[in-house]
């Protein structure tokens, strides 16, 4: 039987994963399984909910450094990355994107 993450505090949500808990495959699973773990806006990007993907960007939304499906298998994808996809956009500024730093 697969749970929707709807009311679960992040610690309850690694405790049902650890524990080999299924999850449901929909948009309010997949969104609010990216919001426990990778953060919405950090320095360098963004991640815009975008119809059915994700999409990583720098804030000011000049450049996309990846889409992914808005699916719990595109929260793996930026959950592994993430830290490179951040890497793209500050190195997007940095060759004199958005003005430079």
């Amino acid at each position: 039987m697969s749970i929707s993450l709807r009311g679960l505090t992040i610690h309850e949500i690694q405790k049902y994963l650890l524990e080999g808990g299924k999850l449901t495959d929909d948009y309010q699973t997949a969104d609010m399984l990216l919001q426990s773990f990778v953060p919405l806006r950090a320095e360098y990007y963004e991640i815009a909910f975008l119809g059915d993907e994700y999409c990583v960007r720098t804030q000011g939304r000049e450049y996309e450094a990846v889409r992914v499906p808005r699916t719990l298998g595109g929260v793996m994808i930026l959950i592994a990355n993430i830290e490179a996809l951040n890497a793209k956009c500050a190195l997007y500024i940095a060759q004199g994107g958005r003005n430079g730093f």
